[in-house]
């Protein structure tokens, strides 16, 4: 009982995470963009990134909306949760201290507090994936 409902409910925790964050970001897409413009490895293209991040989110979003794409949407979750992990790990790793630039109320946590948070989702999304593969909506219910 527990294994569906954590398969059905991460899809949609998914969508308000990344609609949530992807609709913030493009709300302030000027203090977003300067935010990123501070970040060493990805200063150079964050005009590029302002748009493109929070557009991919909303993405994800429209991946996880459809039964017939939620997999793929999964995937594409767990890939962007694991590139955004490793990005603040080198940030932390590296000793900078610069501001998060997410989104909403998670502009508040702190790197090693995101990380933390990454991490959960990270699992959940990674545990649906491999239960949603080969089973699909209609098997899991």
């Amino acid at each position: 009982m527990l294994r569906k409902i954590i398969i059905i409910a991460v899809p949609y925790l998914l969508m308000f995470l990344f609609a949530y964050t992807s609709l913030s970001k493009l709300g302030d897409r000027s203090f977003f963009s300067s935010q990123l413009g501070l970040y060493p490895y990805i200063k150079h293209i964050h005009v590029f990134l302002s748009w493109a991040l929070p557009l991919t989110e909303l993405g994800v979003v429209c991946l996880l909306l459809f039964p017939a794409t939620v997999r793929i949407g999964l995937y594409v979750s767990l890939f962007l949760l694991l590139v955004f992990t490793a990005y603040l790990g080198a940030m932390v790793l590296a000793g900078v201290h610069l501001p998060c630039s997410c989104g909403g109320v998670m502009r508040k946590m702190s790197w090693r507090q995101h990380i933390l948070f990454n991490g959960f989702f990270i699992v959940l999304t990674g545990y649906a994936f491999s239960q949603w593969e080969g089973t699909g909506p209609e098997k899991i219910l």
